[in-house]
């Protein structure tokens, strides 16, 4: 499915349908937070028009000891 098209679906959705959902929303993915980092990757390279689009992500995130 298109990605701006899943968005406006999902977004519009009432809360208890979208938890009910979730499992077949989700379908491969193993869970909400790769699920929506793919999506909001298509609909930025999507949006990015004629700017140069880099995602980057840390390997890994540490807490702090202060």
């Amino acid at each position: 499915m298109e990605a701006e098209l899943e968005y406006h679906r999902l977004s519009s959705m009432p809360l208890n349908d979208l938890i009910a959902s979730t499992s077949r929303i989700l379908g491969s993915f193993p869970n909400t937070y790769t699920y929506t980092k793919n999506l909001c990757e298509r609909l930025m390279k999507i949006r990015q028009g004629s700017v140069p689009l880099c995602i980057v992500r840390p390997a890994i995130i540490n807490t702090s000891y202060l």
